[in-house]
């Protein structure tokens, strides 16, 4: 309750308290930010199946991310290549077959779709011939290769095994480092096959490797499992049992953009699949031909030989006279007798 007769006390200015400065939203958030300590990254310790203790920072930086295609008309062996790798590779995605017409336009659309930025596609031919086409997305590089001695995993029927999901080891030949186009092959497997660290659907251990080795200028993969010994804990003594699958890279041409572009590099040994069934159907033809003159020449020359005269026919040509080819007796003419 106020009372209104009580006099009102105006306050002195001495007793006021001095205006507070206006601070702007900015230099409110440059305060925090000193005052606020460092964030220390926290540091994530597993065990892998092996024992060994595994300490790395909780984040995920290096987000590569392989979109994996195929083309309509794959073969049951391609398709189950196809399938052997996507399920070695835990950041790839899958997309539906895909029409070759605009290949150059479609890929890169797919890939911003599905946020990937490598791209591997599966190309077939004539449902014999198996194209591999690997390149960054959207400004490249892309190389072609042709894909050969094609062994899946079932087939093989290997004993070892791995762990789906864990991160492989990537092992390159010497070779990878002599050449410039071999560096830039080395750098397109690292990023297509490499797992990124930390990755939402990888397990941090390290338990198969990918083996990449370059012979009669082809790129041959190998699938193996890393086996340590039960008891020890010594890396040195580790064993490597082949997984699979199987297969050679023969490159074709590398190119500046994603599938189209300036031609990098062309490989000037490479023989196209056709050319090789044409010059094997054509040593064919001239082998069988060469069969079919020889038994021509060899009845030309039969009939020209001219056999010496047997006597012992001469014994048999009076029998010969008196009976004919079908062994009936000739009837003599009484005119004949005279």
């Amino acid at each position: 309750f106020i009372n209104p007769n009580m006099e009102r006390t105006k306050s002195k200015s001495k007793d006021r308290l001095p205006k507070q400065e206006k601070v702007s939203k900015k230099d409110k958030i440059e305060v925090e930010e000193e005052t606020q300590p460092e964030e220390q990254v926290p540091q994530v310790v597993a065990k892998d199946p092996y024992g060994f203790e595994v300490r790395m920072a909780n984040k995920w930086y290096n987000k590569q991310r392989i979109l994996l295609l195929c083309s309509r008309g794959v073969s049951s062996l391609h398709r189950h290549l196809y399938s052997d790798i996507f399920a070695l590779l835990p950041h790839a995605k899958k997309e539906s077959k895909v029409e070759k017409k605009e290949l150059s336009s479609q890929i890169p659309e797919l890939c911003e779709l599905n946020s990937c930025n490598n791209f591997a596609f599966f190309e077939t031919r004539k449902k014999k011939d198996l194209y591999l086409w690997l390149g960054k997305n959207p400004h490249g590089p892309s190389a072609k290769f042709l894909v050969e001695t094609i062994t899946t995993t079932e087939e093989l029927r290997m004993t070892g095994n791995c762990l789906k999901g864990s991160r492989p080891l990537l092992s390159f030949d010497q070779e990878f480092d002599s050449r410039m186009h071999y560096k830039l092959m080395k750098q397109l497997l690292i990023e297509a096959f490499g797992t990124p660290n930390h990755h939402p659907k990888s397990k941090p251990f390290h338990d198969h490797m990918f083996s990449f080795t370059i012979a009669n200028e082809k790129i041959f993969f190998r699938h193996y499992q890393i086996v340590c010994p039960s008891d020890e804990k010594d890396v040195s003594d580790a064993e490597l049992v082949e997984i699979g699958p199987r297969f050679s890279l023969n490159l074709i041409k590398i190119f500046d953009g994603t599938m189209s572009g300036l031609v990098l590099y062309e490989n000037q040994l490479y023989e196209s699949p056709n050319t090789i069934r044409k010059n094997l159907k054509r040593a064919q033809f001239e082998e069988k031909a060469k069969k079919i003159g020889v038994k021509r020449k060899r009845k030309d020359e039969m009939a020209k030989l001219t056999f010496p005269k047997n006597e012992i026919n001469e014994i048999f040509a009076d029998n010969y006279d008196l009976y004919g080819e079908d062994g009936e007796e000739f009837e003599m003419d009484e005119e004949d007798d005279d």
